[in-house]
């Protein structure tokens, strides 16, 4: 075989072999070509299809967006939504309590605390709300005193609230000046502000981190 080769007079054929090694290399550099590419454009279909996901997702947020932005503008000014409206909540008894002829209302609101799981009513594993704790005592004249000051607070004050207590009393001893007052009524309520989760998306489109 080696003898054979030797007897072969190349340089008849060097244009031969010089085209046979331009079509390796043509071939070589295709098939290099193609992978390149190939790899390419499935980076470029991921892609598409990612941003594509994304698009119908960005639609249907705006769709329920649009459905819902009346209620949420409701639910955002009468205090479910947002910051807990402490003050309003305090400035709600008093008011009411001067309506009603309390004469005597007084509270303790707590500071408020992300609500937990098999403990709050209101706890949702994908929605952030906050709880407050108030204990309100009060003087009464009659027991329907309490119930109009609930239902007042419930109507008038910018948040949602449930009772956890409430106790009334007769107080055992008294004198001329409490008379009519010697009845009390102590509750504790828990008050709810749903986290309004599109406050992060305002502030960095605004700038505001």
């Amino acid at each position: 075989m080696f003898e054979l080769l030797q007897q072969i007079q190349w340089r008849h054929y060097t244009f031969t072999l010089v085209r046979l090694a331009a079509s390796i290399f043509l071939l070589v550099a295709a098939i290099w070509f193609y992978v390149v590419n190939d790899k390419y454009l499935s980076n470029a279909k991921l892609s598409y299809d990612s941003l594509q996901f994304t698009t119908d997702e960005s639609e249907e947020y705006l769709a329920l967006l649009e459905e819902n932005h009346e209620t949420y503008l409701d639910l955002l000014a009468r205090g479910y939504v947002g910051t807990p409206r402490r003050l309003q909540w305090l400035e709600s008894l008093r008011r009411l309590s001067l309506e009603h002829d309390i004469p005597g209302v007084e509270f303790t609101l707590e500071g408020s605390q992300y609500t937990e799981q098999n403990v709050d009513p209101f706890w949702h594993p994908e929605i952030r709300m906050r709880a407050s704790d108030m204990i309100i005592n009060l003087q009464l004249t009659h027991e329907v005193d309490l119930y109009r000051l609930l239902t007042g607070l419930r109507a008038q004050a910018q948040g949602m609230f449930s009772v956890e207590s409430c106790r009334l009393r007769w107080l055992e001893s008294f004198s001329e000046d409490i008379a009519l007052n010697r009845f009390r009524g102590d509750c504790q309520l828990k008050w709810f502000t749903l986290e309004d989760s599109t406050h992060h998306s305002r502030s960095f489109a605004s700038g505001d981190l």
